[in-house]
């Protein structure tokens, strides 16, 4: 087993933040919107960044990560989000293919018009075991109907190797376009940082389940509604690896757990090979 420091990268120029780094702590007087106690991310700072929305029955959107298995590729089709994102409860059946779009390069969600936008229909997908009425296996992998050229905007987040593991006091940054005000009408993309804590101090509430990340707030800053599927990801030399998917809250701004990509990394790379027959 190894720690983040050991990393080796998993993809070709995967996990570079364009423009710069902006692994920083910056001073927050207040508690906003998305990302709750969070800043607004610098444009397209996350080339991996995903908006994924559901058509039918009713829009809903969810964040998501475009990710690289295949180093010699310089283009993705595959993304990472949560599986309750792709399964309608009112219904109680999981969301066709059809009425699932992929939006890469997207800053703002309010607008439609940006420039950077690439908009992919998704081919297919799978759901790891998850059960609606609980959070275990809470990961799903999209298989978009095109590839997407990296470029400067879009360009895949590093994942982990199933030996890799966060040290405890490990700060990571998340981001996402979730909503924790009705009266939000802002909808650029946020981030906040996120200290990754032991189990039993994770606030009140303990994990649910044994492969999920337990992270502690920063004064009121943690993931909302809205941010499912978004990635924790971890800096190290200059490079970005999703370690967690965003699973659930027990209120904006207290504890947030996050769905262990490292545990999960041998099926994504399975689940990769089946989508691709």
């Amino acid at each position: 087993m190894t720690d983040c420091t050991t990393l080796q990268s998993t993809a070709a120029e995967c996990g570079y933040a364009h423009y710069g780094n902006i692994f920083y702590r910056p001073a927050y007087s207040n508690i906003e919107n998305r990302i709750v106690g969070g800043i607004v991310a610098p444009p397209n700072a996350f080339p991996w960044q995903a908006l994924i929305q559901r058509t039918f029955p009713s829009l809903v959107t969810c964040g998501g990560s475009l990710i690289q298995l295949d180093k010699s590729r310089n283009d993705s089709d595959l993304v990472l989000t949560a599986a309750h994102c792709l399964y309608d409860k009112d219904r109680n059946v999981w969301i066709d293919s059809t009425n699932i779009t992929v939006i890469l390069g997207a800053y703002n969600r309010l607008n439609p018009y940006e420039h950077t936008r690439q908009v992919f229909p998704v081919q297919d997908y799978l759901a790891h075991s998850y059960h609606p009425h609980a959070t275990e296996n809470d990961i799903a992998v999209l298989k978009l109907q095109s590839t997407a050229r990296h470029a400067a905007v879009i360009n895949p987040i590093c994942v982990p190797q199933r030996k890799d593991f966060l040290p405890l006091g490990t700060t990571c940054l998340t981001s996402g376009w979730g909503i924790a005000n009705t009266m939000d009408s802002f909808g650029a993309l946020r981030m906040t940082y996120l200290s990754v804590a032991l189990r039993e101090i994770c606030g009140d509430t303990p994990l649910r389940h044994p492969y999920e990340i337990c992270t502690r707030n920063f004064g009121l800053r943690g993931i909302c509604h809205g941010d499912s599927g978004s990635p924790l990801m971890c800096l190290h030399e200059g490079r970005y690896f999703i370690f967690g998917i965003a699973t659930w809250v027990t209120q904006c701004g207290d504890v947030s757990a996050f769905t262990d990509v490292s545990y999960y990394s041998d099926w994504i790379r399975r689940v990769a090979r089946w989508l691709d027959q």
